[in-house]
């Protein structure tokens, strides 16, 4: 693990790629001649591995693509960054005035890297010989996932499978269903060139075969369902625009289908992948580094080296400053975690038993009790006036998505930043399971592919039941597979596209809303639980940087349905539902949970629809120098 940093630095040794000052960002030529790198293995790679040094850059995967600031903002999780659909084509923290050092430039410089290998592969490289075919494929991949970013991001760009020239630097934005058709083509192409050797790489840190195969699938079942688009392409943005079906033939969008069901068995029977049994274990595994091909449910992960990557800082369980140097592999002197929270409608969703809800959402947050603390809560009334480490309850709509966890890390991250080197799952075999059941009844069109089976797909959705503690199916409709998504990749940046691959962003969002009102209403009854939870505490020294104690959570009663009793012995109780009136209810505050508008849900502004928000805008900086070959539709400026 983190060994792909290595490589890359000494690629940026041989291969000094500076920006450009045109719009596109992307690199200059070697100063090495093309042909004395790619007829040379190693330099090859090297060259190759320099397409994922876009993923630790600043603005691009490291805090903000693999954060909270894009896919998320759901029927099922909130984030307090630009994900809310009120991000404006000026906004400085994601897109404008970096000059190519934007998510937009990071993703395009990406790509302009893997055209330069692939180009010097097709014209210098013997890919007979395995390691130059491994190398194509991976740069053909890595393009095909970039690409794919793009595309979720902005919808019609512009069309770049050649290295850049003076003559076609300036390429408009096109149809992105050309690009989707270019995309499976890659991947097509790539599978072939692995020649059926699942274990090429030997790692999650670069491309395989199951990767290759499942972002085939992802791509076809993006491209066989709804959108955000325009009308028709025209320059200008000037076109109508709507949800509507990328492919209106229903003889493609079967095709489509297929091509996922298929390549998904072909994982399931070929990859020696698995579930991994218990789910906590994933997320662990994660924060520890020790996810391997082999020894776990990941196909690939975006590699970050321990002073990169802000996947717990950004995605992570809610720890407060004050609980730096006290709280294991937490150094950092800011309050981190806590950006992306649970919707108090999903968490009394998951059935009592599934064990992926506590792994998912967590109730408290990591703080730190000193000595002349103000606050008189049970830890405190418990455990006298020393400080103290432990895990403070909040409130239900502060539930923290807890996936990611400091205490669950190996060590102390390098760096005093907000970096702490976890790295971020694209993929797991999961995934392909609920693809596979997906695309096995036609997806959400119904489109249902030749020599499918049904009776397989109920089972490979009954394997993510089975291993989540939940009773198995004795039947599936696509309402069964858009529920177990939500249960099974909260937090993942995953869910906000699915829902508009299937046309149900604003339905199930507004649903969302209507649920917490639903609950807020009824709080108290036989249907939800009570307004208070009850809670014990234990000791645990293992959770401590510092030699003292951590007071940890081990018992929670009131948080489930059907737990609307005081229980017995001795518990600490604490307020669950936040602010009451004086007759005892909540306070319904609707826009505090509602995930697509910032302006209390005022349905004046266009944020209030957030179907025709699913995009971000391409950014006044990446638009200024483009020469009138880029522009926004969807009601953007330009």
């Amino acid at each position: 693990m983190k060994k792909l940093v290595k490589y890359i630095l000494i690629f940026a040794g041989l291969i000094s790629l500076a920006s450009c000052k045109d719009f596109w960002a992307t690199d200059s030529e070697s100063s090495l001649t093309s042909e004395t790198v790619y007829k040379s293995q190693a330099l090859t790679e090297q060259a190759v591995l320099g397409i994922y040094d876009i993923i630790g850059e600043d603005k691009s995967y490291r805090n903000r693509l693999a954060g909270s600031y894009a896919g998320y903002n759901t029927d099922i999780e909130k984030s307090t960054k630009l994900g809310d659909y009120s991000t404006t084509w000026t906004n400085s923290d994601v897109g404008n005035s970096y000059k190519g050092a934007d998510c937009w430039g990071w993703l395009f410089k990406g790509v302009e890297r893997a055209n330069l290998c692939i180009n010097g592969m097709e014209v210098y490289s013997d890919t007979t010989k395995a390691k130059f075919a491994y190398l194509l494929a991976e740069a053909l991949t890595m393009r095909a996932f970039l690409y794919n970013d793009i595309v979720k991001l902005w919808g019609d760009v512009p069309y770049r499978f050649e290295p850049m020239t003076d003559a076609n630097k300036y390429s408009p934005k096109v149809d992105r269903n050309l690009i989707y058709e270019r995309l499976l083509s890659d991947l097509a192409r790539a599978e072939k060139l692995l020649n059926g050797n699942w274990k090429a790489s030997g790692t999650v840190e670069r491309i395989n075969l199951a990767f290759v195969k499942g972002l085939r699938a992802r791509i076809a079942l993006m491209y066989a369902g709804y959108a955000l688009r325009p009308a028709q392409v025209v320059q200008g943005g000037s076109s109508s625009y709507g949800v509507q079906l990328n492919i209106k033939d229903d003889a493609k969008r079967k095709a489509l289908y297929q091509i996922a069901m298929n390549e998904c068995a072909d994982v399931m029977a070929n990859s020696g992948k698995s579930l991994e049994p218990v789910y906590q274990n994933i997320f662990y595994k994660q924060c520890q580094g020790t996810v391997s091909y082999s020894s776990s449910e990941s196909l690939f992960e975006l590699p970050f080296s321990d002073a990169r990557g802000q996947v717990v800082n950004l995605c992570g369980l809610k720890t407060d400053a004050v609980c730096g140097g006290h709280l294991k592999n937490y150094a950092s002197g800011h309050s981190a975690g806590g950006n992306i929270t649970i919707l108090p409608g999903y968490y009394y969703s998951f059935d009592p038993a599934d064990t992926r809800r506590d792994v998912t959402a967590s109730v408290y947050k990591w703080t730190y009790l000193r000595a002349d603390s103000s606050d008189v809560d049970a830890v405190k009334a418990q455990y006298g006036t020393t400080p103290i480490l432990w895990q403070k309850v909040q409130s239900i709509d502060k539930l923290s998505l807890a996936k990611w966890r400091f205490e669950w890390m190996a060590k102390t991250p390098t760096t005093s930043t907000a970096d702490d080197g976890v790295n971020f799952c694209v993929m797991r075999y999961a995934d392909i399971l609920l693809m596979y059941a997906e695309a096995t009844i036609g997806g959400i069109t119904g489109n249902v592919p030749d020599g499918a089976d049904p009776s397989s797909g109920l089972a490979a959705l009954n394997q993510i039941r089975s291993r989540a503690g939940v009773a198995t199916l004795a039947s599936y409709d696509i309402n069964s597979i858009i529920d177990e998504r939500a249960f099974e990749f909260a937090g993942e940046g995953i869910r906000k596209y699915d829902l508009m691959r299937w046309g149900l962003l604003k339905t199930k969002m507004d649903k969302a809303v209507q649920d917490v009102i639903t609950y807020l209403a009824t709080t108290n009854t036989n249907t939800f639980p009570m307004s208070k939870i009850y809670i014990q505490y234990t000791a645990d020294a293992t959770l401590t940087s510092d030699g003292s104690i951590a007071y940890k959570i081990s018992n929670i009663y009131g948080n489930k349905p059907g737990e609307t009793t005081k229980p017995s012995g001795t518990w600490k109780s604490k307020s669950f539902v936040g602010n009451l009136d004086s007759s005892g209810k909540q306070i319904i505050k609707t826009f505090v949970y509602y995930t697509y508008n910032r302006n209390n849900n005022d349905a004046s502004t266009t944020s209030a629809n957030p179907d025709l928000r699913q995009l971000w805008p391409i950014f006044q900086s990446n638009i200024n120098p483009s020469n009138g070959s880029l522009w926004n539709d969807y009601g953007y400026p330009n």
